[in-house]
């Protein structure tokens, strides 16, 4: 039978002494890293009061005073700082300071200004085996950095942030104004779970960090909470800005849209990016229109085709460049589109999927110039009545110039104002077919298009699943996947809660919700050589974590001569079997020449990302001169990812 052992902290007799480890266990559950008591400064900039605070020293010299007197309790200044001694497991340990600490900044002669990174720094080992007053284990530290926003010099394995000092080359006194106060105060949990939603209030602040696509966010807090968040755990966040409850509606049954005739202010012909928030109620014939100034001569568009493949196109004298995605949109989802033209000379044209750059091909290539033309602005349709869309629409963007990835990522998750650089069209669709911008191109619905549809891609609490958490002084980040129905975004993020329940009050736990998919309804090819693993344009980026992943649907290979081996496989590149686990072979069935082959393929299997990584379909065939396809018009084909932790 194993041996447990009882420590007392204080009192008993017959014991074994205490250990640190076990004295410091009570802080370890309950207490986050930082300093006690209130924290005061003017803008986050020195004169700084409270516990550890760092101000300029009497005279204005090269040193900086770190401040004893901030806890009102004690007198004393006392933090919290996670470290993991020596053999021992990580714990919190407590610092503290009677007397003021003169500190002191070395000069700078390198020509160019420089930042001191100021920690209190916990020693591992000493904690371990501390001097018999304790006062070797966490003293002050500075790390020399190039930069006053990411400390690039040698940061402390274990230790808390306090300042910023800027110091001029050839500096000879540090002054107030120098110093920026980087302090956290610590925060003492007390259990507060509500037993009757299964969410637990997490007492930090998080920072929207990054938008990775296809539903994957970043949030960083300045704790470590590694030893508290795992992945699988539920996150969700209360958004500081209220969003919409309401969005346009278009049904191209009764030939519904909204436009505005002459519109002001929308003049490019050389870059331009259109996006908006899209929910496909049906596939419809010709080319459904989510946003357009095209009169069939000149303009431009962004629209779908009749089997939800996303196009983008211009116009100059009925000469059009067309680019069109070889994925399809999926019906009854709220999804991130947005098409980006670099250049229209160079005929340089990209299409995303929530946030993700998605494969695509040039349909019509014919001209180098974009004309504006006469047509109206229009949301739903285009050229006054046609090409009608049938579903939902929000947050329509135009911009007069080409947006980047991380544009489109940063701002996908919220409400925009219309005041923002080069946007020169914007409709929120909430309530009304208002342009917010300063052009004022509010639109008129024809129809019967409402803009009073209740729903929204935005949720007043956005929910995820964790699927990593890590911590690098003196930034925990979190990666979170949000699912289909909700997004993390760009602004303050406010009462976060946590669940290791697997259904918390309120969480989306339909398990298609948690699904990701990469569509193709219509056929993609590609010719290859034998013996050579070649993908046919399809693919799907898997974000961070475990997920059961796998490949559906009709495939098709054509030869130069008949009877061959054709294998099919799920990897990591595209031009590789990465893991026979997911490869699998296509059989005869009927339809088969000698020179064809025909079939439905399955193959799934387990993955795990730790970064997000875009996993290929990919073919084989001995035989010569192969070409592979995807889809047909008889049936659609899809690569999927299913989150692991639901």
């Amino acid at each position: 039978m194993a041996t447990i052992i009882t420590s007392v902290v204080t009192g008993g007799s017959n014991n074994h002494a205490t250990v640190s480890e076990e004295a410091n266990s009570y802080a370890t559950d309950f207490v986050n890293q930082g300093v006690l008591g209130s924290i005061t400064n003017t803008s986050g900039v020195a004169p700084a009061t409270g516990s550890f605070a760092v101000n300029q020293n009497t005279g204005s010299d090269m040193n900086v005073l770190i401040s004893a007197t901030g806890n009102t309790t004690s007198g004393y200044s006392t933090a919290y700082i996670t470290c993991a001694p020596s053999s021992q497991d990580t714990q919190v340990l407590r610092g503290r300071m009677s007397s003021n600490y003169t500190y002191a900044i070395n000069s700078n002669s390198t020509g160019s200004t420089v930042y001191d990174w100021i920690y209190l720094q916990a020693n591992a080992t000493n904690a371990n085996t501390p001097s018999a007053a304790a006062d070797n284990v966490i003293t002050p530290y500075t790390s020399r950095s190039t930069s006053n926003s990411a400390d690039n010099g040698s940061p402390p394995t274990y230790g808390i942030l306090l300042a910023v000092v800027t110091v001029a080359n050839g500096a000879t006194g540090i002054a107030n104004a120098n110093i920026a106060d980087k302090r956290t105060q610590i925060t003492v949990s007390t259990g507060a779970t509500n037993t009757t939603t299964g969410w637990t209030s997490l007492p930090y602040a998080f920072t929207y960090s990054a938008n990775n696509g296809n539903k994957e966010f970043q949030v960083t807090t300045p704790n470590n909470l590694t030893g508290l968040l795992s992945p699988g755990m539920k996150l969700n966040f209360t958004r500081s800005v209220t969003p919409p409850t309401q969005c346009m509606a278009f049904s191209s049954a009764s030939s519904q849209y909204a436009s505005k005739s002459s519109p002001s202010g929308i003049s490019f012909t050389s870059a331009f990016t259109c996006e908006a928030w899209v929910y496909l109620n049906s596939y419809v014939s010709n080319t459904p229109m989510i946003i357009s100034r095209w009169d069939g001569t000149n303009g431009w568009f962004l629209g779908t085709t009749s089997t939800g493949n996303i196009q983008l196109n211009y116009s100059a004298s009925s000469q059009n460049t067309t680019q069109q995605s070889y994925q399809s949109l999926p019906l009854n989802q709220w999804v991130h589109v947005a098409g980006v033209v670099s250049s229209v000379s160079s005929k340089t044209l990209a299409i995303y999927i929530n946030g993700t750059l998605v494969p695509s091909s040039t349909v019509n290539s014919n001209t180098t110039t974009l004309t504006q033309g006469s047509a109206p602005l229009e949301v739903g349709g285009s050229n006054g009545a046609n090409n009608f869309f049938n579903g939902y629409i929000s947050e329509a963007r135009v911009w007069s110039v080409a947006r980047t990835q991380q544009n489109i990522q940063d701002n996908m998750a919220i409400n925009l104002t219309g005041a923002e650089s080069n946007l020169v069209f914007l409709a929120q669709g909430n309530g009304n077919f208002n342009d917010s911008t300063s052009n004022a191109n509010n639109l008129t619905a024809s129809g019967g298009a409402v803009a009073t549809q209740a729903s929204n891609p935005y949720n007043s609490i956005e929910y995820g699943v964790i699927t990593s958490v890590s911590y690098s002084n003196p930034t925990s980040t979190i990666t979170i996947f949000t699912g289909n129905s909700n997004t993390i975004p760009n602004q303050t993020l406010n009462t976060p809660e946590y669940s290791i329940v697997q259904i918390p009050y309120g969480f989306p736990a339909q398990k298609p919700n948690w699904r990701l998919e990469s569509l193709y309804r219509t056929s993609t090819s590609v010719s290859a050589s034998a013996s050579t693993w070649t993908n046919p344009n399809a693919k799907l980026s898997i974000p961070i974590g475990y997920w059961m992943a796998g490949v559906s649907g009709e495939t098709a290979a054509t030869f130069s001569s008949g009877n061959p081996l054709v294998k099919a496989t799920l990897s990591n590149a595209n031009n590789t079997e990465s893991d026979s686990r997911y490869t699998t072979s296509l059989h005869y069935t009927g339809g088969v020449t000698t020179t064809q082959l025909e079939n439905t393929v399955f193959t799934r299997g387990g993955l795990v990302n730790t970064t997000q990584t875009a996993w290929y379909y990919n073919m084989w065939t001995s035989q010569s001169s192969p070409t592979f396809y995807v889809a047909n018009d008889e049936a659609n084909f899809i690569i999927y990812a299913e989150c692991g932790y639901i």
